[in-house]
């Protein structure tokens, strides 16, 4: 409930994923260096649309290298305080890039800042060689994204009874 008042409310909502990103620098450091100051100073956020769809961009892109695949999300729908779902999987795919010790985060950061895609990150030629960033592969993360969505059909499917 408490997250369909953030999620609904267009004043709070880009606010509030502005101080998980904050907060998750302050604990995790990560990704520090990867949002400029002015990206980090939330009274920038006030009163311009366009600033705010262009951090949740960067933000995005930033989710679905780390993860390996794009998510189903749209910044201007999530500046609209729509699709609460899609935008929950986004924090909650950033909580756990976060968390994670395998992903290089210094050049997973690099690679974001340099405008690069999913696959650039995700696979490097060695030679006639193809090998992966991390030790975990980027299809082990499409399998748990799709179990992820797939759980949450199902718990909206059985509050819908």
């Amino acid at each position: 409930i408490i997250l369909n008042i953030f999620f609904t409310s267009n004043f709070l909502f880009p606010r509030f994923i502005h101080d998980i990103i904050s907060a998750t620098i302050k604990s995790t450091d990560f990704p520090n260096g990867y949002f400029t100051p002015d990206e980090m100073d939330s009274s920038n956020f006030k009163d311009s649309k366009t600033v705010k769809i262009s951090f949740l961009n960067k933000f995005i892109h930033l989710v679905n290298v780390a993860n390996g695949f794009a998510l189903d999300v749209n910044s201007t729908k999530i500046v609209a305080g729509l699709e609460p779902l899609h935008t929950n999987i986004l924090l909650v795919k950033f909580g756990r890039t976060a968390q994670d010790n395998k992903i290089d985060r210094e050049s997973l950061i690099r690679h974001c800042l340099n405008g690069l895609g999913i696959e650039e990150f995700w696979e490097k030629k060695v030679g006639s060689k193809t090998i992966v960033n991390a030790s975990v592969s980027k299809n082990d993360h499409e399998a748990t994204a799709e179990n992820e969505t797939n759980h949450e059909v199902d718990q909206n499917s059985e509050s819908d009874h």
